[in-house]
């Protein structure tokens, strides 16, 4: 998670430590200890709901408090999944300490009360997935990436025999790192519980407007409601992205920790697009000249810049 950035970058290591610094206070244990351990490698999964919402919290709002130090801000920000805390905390309608508490209990909202489960990565089409009667049946759609690549959530009894029947079809699929069927009908169990800690805090008007990709179009508010729809609805990222286009695009800045949004944005915008997409992390250690990149395009070209936060969870 952007570890080539943290030890060469001053703006981004002094964002990372006083995000830490608020975790520590707060929840009583340190990120940067987990996210930097040199024991784990780059591609070992992180499913712990609470450590791993609150790493992509931490790198995402840092990107963002790091840009800003560049004088780079956007125009609209883009939040999926967990990702729209962020998108709101970059937008101004939460402060960095009510997203991590937010976070915090929602972990541990999740780790006691959600069953596991998994969520899997298919290289297939929403109608591949509607037209099978046993998928239909034993899992549920969580997200629409582009045509040909959508997720979907299975409760952990149910793994076995979907699993079986992709293999068994020939397709594609990867499991995501994650240990619970977000973006399902399994997470209804907590959901007062959720609406509990949503109708708990004060949200501010958004400064920039907020687009969801649960909801495809810009929230005129935020509320528990559009929270909630964040975590439990089916994302539909290129609808979403299409919404943007129509109103003019501009400069995509994934502000994720793997640059997954930026890969989507290859296949989703047309070849003449005159919109650009902007990865800053990923996991080959590439954030410095992700970075210079960025700056040289942001030099020459003056454009709408909107923030994609958020991962595929």
């Amino acid at each position: 998670m952007g570890r080539d950035l943290f030890d060469s970058n001053h703006f981004f290591k002094r964002h990372m430590t006083d995000f830490d610094e608020q975790v520590e206070a707060l929840a009583g244990f340190s990120l940067l200890d987990t996210v930097y351990n040199n024991n784990v490698k780059v591609v070992d999964p992180f499913s712990d709901p609470l450590k791993a919402g609150l790493s992509i919290y931490m790198v995402e709002t840092s990107l963002v408090k790091m840009l800003a130090d560049y004088d780079i801000r956007p125009d609209y920000v883009i939040g999926a999944s967990l990702g729209l805390v962020a998108a709101c905390t970059s937008a101004q309608c939460l402060s960095q300490e009510q997203g991590i508490r937010l976070l915090i209990d929602h972990g541990n909202i999740f780790k006691e009360n959600c069953q596991e489960g998994k969520m899997l990565a298919i290289l297939e089409s929403v109608e591949t997935y509607n037209q099978s009667p046993l998928l239909c049946e034993y899992s549920e759609l969580a997200a629409i990436n582009f045509n040909k690549s959508i997720v979907i959530s299975i409760p952990y009894q149910n793994v076995s025999v979907v699993e079986k029947y992709l293999k068994r079809s020939n397709y594609s699929f990867q499991a995501l790192p994650v240990s619970k069927p977000y973006h399902s009908q399994w997470m209804d169990a907590v959901q007062g519980r959720y609406k509990k800690i949503y109708n708990s805090i004060n949200y501010s008007r958004p400064s920039v407007p907020v687009f969801c990709t649960v909801a495809t179009e810009v929230l005129d508010s935020i509320s528990p409601d559009s929270l909630w729809t964040s975590v439990r609805g089916c994302m539909q990222f290129e609808k979403t992205i299409k919404c943007i286009e129509d109103v003019g695009g501009g400069r995509y800045i994934d502000v994720g920790p793997s640059g997954t949004m930026v890969n989507f944005l290859k296949y989703i915008l047309p070849n003449n697009a005159k919109s650009k997409a902007f990865q800053l992390l990923s996991p080959f250690k590439k954030g410095n000249k992700n970075l210079d990149s960025l700056l040289n395009d942001c030099q020459v070209n003056s454009v709408n810049s909107s923030y994609v936060v958020g991962e595929l969870r």
